[in-house]
């Protein structure tokens, strides 16, 4: 699970097509502090899993389901990403609960939102222009939410219980 913040701006340091996967390795440096294999690190917002460990480098093999439904599919070499590591319990959430399951791509068409000087420099979003895809989760809560709402609305048992009352 994570909170949604970015606590890195970390750089692609290499690419390897296998087969079946993409080998990705990011640059951490400190982030990578205390990284065990198997640990979740979110990348682009997309919860991936270390591989490899070695020297504030960190390696995620990524499938092809996960390159072809994010943005992680479309990075190169030296590319700089967003970077959080999964929260642990008693952390501070400063953001909202999310899982880091990307439910699809958006298309960035026009800059119609103001941000604020720390959010540019801390993550891509200040670099990002028209025709930046951008990888969308839907906070579970809400969803939850929604669907339960739209379930419930869509009972006649229950529509005409309203129209009685």
């Amino acid at each position: 699970m994570f909170t949604g913040i970015v606590q890195k701006l970390a750089q692609v340091v290499d690419i390897q097509d296998e087969t079946s996967l993409r080998r990705l390795t990011l640059r951490l440096d400190e982030l990578a502090e205390g990284v065990e294999l198997g640990a979740s690190v979110a990348v682009n917002g997309t919860c991936l899993t270390v591989t490899q460990v070695q020297d504030g480098a960190v390696v995620f093999d990524v499938i092809r389901e996960t390159l072809t439904r994010t943005n992680i599919g479309r990075l190169s070499k030296g590319d700089v990403v967003n970077v959080e590591r999964s929260f642990r319990v008693g952390d501070e959430v400063g953001g909202h609960i999310v899982s880091g399951h990307v439910a699809g791509l958006a298309t960035l068409v026009r800059i119609q939102v103001c941000l604020i000087p720390e959010t540019i420099a801390r993550t891509t979003l200040g670099d990002s222009e028209p025709g930046y895809q951008a990888n969308l989760e839907v906070d579970a809560q809400t969803q939850a939410i929604v669907d339960t709402v739209e379930r419930v609305l869509s009972q006649p048992e229950w529509r005409q219980r309203m129209a009685s009352s």
